[in-house]
């Protein structure tokens, strides 16, 4: 479950994955719908016989996390907003099997986040219909909205780390910048 927190940045471990998860945590509501979204395209893949290569990488579940997150973002986990994310890890996972077999063997592409792209695009549209569907009232907790006092250059770029989870946060941004610059100074710059 964790790699695929790690697979976002291009890492390949779990550890660095369960960390990921932690810092999207510090926003609870998107942390939750995250995971749930998480879990319930591994849920869905065992159901249809997906085993061991689903399992070995982050790779079929990287995307549905990311339209956790966007699900978790923009409204608020009520009833509907739960059943929600879990369709949509569901369907990420489904259009992420898809289109990797059509670029990887027709177009000779990496396919990235090409499936979050389209999914959360189909999720906010669909969400329209649906009056129940309340927005969610704050982005971040208070904490994670201060700057501490950062030069703004600093401040923008830390919140542009935190912004790649779902909150423009110096604390978060800070948190992210500081794994990858441990596992990776290339990839950092």
């Amino acid at each position: 479950v964790f790699r695929s927190y790690a697979e976002e940045f291009f890492l390949q471990g779990g550890g660095e994955g369960f960390l990921l998860f932690g810092v999207t945590l510090l926003n609870f509501r998107l942390g939750l719908a995250g995971i749930l979204a998480v879990l319930a395209a591994y849920g869905f893949a065992r159901l249809i016989g997906m085993g061991k290569v689903f399992l070995e990488s982050g790779f079929y579940s990287c995307n549905p996390r990311l339209v956790g997150l966007s699900v978790g973002h923009l409204f608020e986990l009520n009833a509907l907003g739960l059943f929600f994310c879990v369709a949509a890890g569901v369907l990420t996972l489904l259009v992420t099997v898809a289109l990797a077999n059509v670029f990887a063997i027709s177009l000779r592409l990496p396919l990235l986040s090409l499936p979050f792209v389209v999914v959360s695009s189909l999720v906010y549209m669909a969400s329209l219909r649906y009056g129940n569907l309340l927005a969610a009232p704050a982005h971040q907790p208070e904490w994670l909205t201060h700057d501490f006092g950062l030069p703004l250059p600093l401040a923008g770029f830390l919140k542009s780390f935190g912004a790649l989870l779902f909150t423009p946060s110096v604390v978060v941004g800070a948190a992210t910048a500081a794994l990858i610059l441990f596992r990776s100074r290339i990839l950092f710059l």
